[in-house]
């Protein structure tokens, strides 16, 4: 399931029960849906936008065993956005990604 490019960010956090992700959304929360079609339990933390932007950033936890479907749910998700017409959905995704991982790597 490669995408070309990641539409989430796996966060390192320690937990028996739950593991953390932040994913790529819009404001109408398309992700919702494709959790609760796929059964899968999703506990939201934060989110974060621009208040320019369509999309947001979302900070969640899943449980373990739980994770093959939450990964199957936001693949589902970017083909989601391509029908209802965000094209620029997978550019903001990789500049973003981007942007984060470049970040991560300076230390900021």
């Amino acid at each position: 399931m490669e995408i070309g490019y990641r539409i989430y960010i796996p966060l390192k956090k320690f937990s028996l029960k739950y593991k953390y992700f932040c994913y790529f959304d819009i404001r109408d929360y398309v992700a919702d849906n494709l959790f609760a079609k796929n059964n899968v339990s999703v506990k939201y933390e934060k989110e974060a936008c621009r208040p320019d932007s369509d999309f947001i950033i979302v900070f969640c936890k899943v449980k373990k065993y739980e994770v093959g479907s939450f990964l199957n749910s936001l693949f589902e998700l970017n083909n989601k956005m391509l029908l209802l017409g965000y094209s620029e959905y997978q550019n903001f995704c990789k500049n973003i990604y981007e942007t984060i991982m470049e970040n991560l790597a300076v230390g900021c």
